[in-house]
């Protein structure tokens, strides 16, 4: 069983070689000048004998976690170190996940990167720039999945302990704060994801960062949040509706600092 962080290693040793398409060198090869983004994978999965050894090309590659059932979500597959963001869309630009068997031409795009968990990834890009660490925001992944027979490392890094309860009661409600819903914008919800990446209970957030942006990741994580509050702490005034209000503003400060 291949080790998925020394998967992870090889690849990143492989920075900065040329991206060429079609480059698919050897197993055996331990300094291959160039490779594209599947070959990238495969290599360093396959130099490191993993079994069920990897396939060529992204499309199988998706299929192959498919068929073994790795197949994850791409906020998950963003917020775990090793695992496989895949990009495949057809003609037209939709989302298209690869069935065997795969007719290359209805694609207007296939990608695979491996992501570092951090909000980065190591991959062969374009050749414009190689072999680079690069940033899973805004590149529109359409499917993700951890490496099959990998032996470690799938798992998003456990969040840190509870905070201590606070020490005087619960607190006072921050009417000093908007309300904020689903789909805000703007500077207070960068100021609201700060506070909830501070606590650190969501890694995709972590991931993803402060970006001003009230969709799906904030989402998650204030739920999280809001059932940590109602658990730990008994708030009768809490509750779960990813709706960042007086009372998750109070608790975000007591909790963050």
């Amino acid at each position: 069983m291949a080790d998925l962080e020394a998967i992870v290693q090889l690849a990143l040793s492989q920075r900065g070689k040329r991206y060429v398409f079609g480059a698919q060198p050897a197993n055996s090869d331990p300094n291959p000048p160039a490779f594209d983004c599947s070959s990238l994978l495969r290599w360093s999965c396959n130099r490191l004998g993993l079994a069920p050894t990897m396939e060529p090309t992204s499309y199988y590659q998706e299929i192959h976690c498919a068929s073994h059932g790795t197949t994850i979500g791409v906020e998950q597959g963003i917020a775990t170190r090793g695992a496989l963001l895949f990009n495949h869309r057809d003609l037209a630009g939709n989302p298209h996940t690869p069935t065997p068997p795969v007719n290359p031409a209805i694609y207007s795009h296939a990608h695979v990167a491996i992501s570092l968990g951090n909000g980065q990834t190591i991959e062969a890009r374009s050749t414009a720039v190689g072999v680079v660490i690069g940033n899973t925001g805004g590149r529109g992944w359409t499917g993700a999945g951890r490496i099959p027979g990998a032996g470690s490392g799938w798992a998003p890094p456990p969040p840190p302990p509870p905070p201590p309860p606070p020490a005087a009661g619960l607190p006072d409600p921050r009417t000093d704060r908007p309300y904020l819903r689903r789909g805000a914008v703007g500077p207070s919800v960068v100021e609201m994801q700060r506070l909830l990446i501070a606590i650190g209970q969501s890694p995709a957030l972590v991931a993803a960062g402060a970006t001003g942006n009230f969709l799906d990741i904030t989402v998650g994580a204030l739920r999280t949040f809001q059932a940590f509050v109602i658990n730990t702490y008994g708030d009768p005034r809490m509750a779960v509706d990813a709706e960042c209000g007086p009372i998750t503003w109070a608790w975000l400060y007591q909790i963050a600092g």
